[in-house]
């Protein structure tokens, strides 16, 4: 709703990287933003360090 709001061109998600099983986790909200985004999502991990 906020992107529609704002006439967004772009929403950045970021994503952490779960170090304890080596594994990325989506969750929740970055699957929701991606089927009803009205624009193009990026999703943006942090670094494995």
């Amino acid at each position: 709703d906020e992107a529609r709001e704002r006439g967004a061109d772009l929403i950045v998600l970021g994503l952490d990287y779960k170090r304890r099983f080596g594994l990325f986790s989506l969750g929740r909200v970055i699957p929701y933003v991606i089927e009803e985004a009205p624009c193009r999502v990026v999703i943006c991990r942090e670094p494995m360090a």
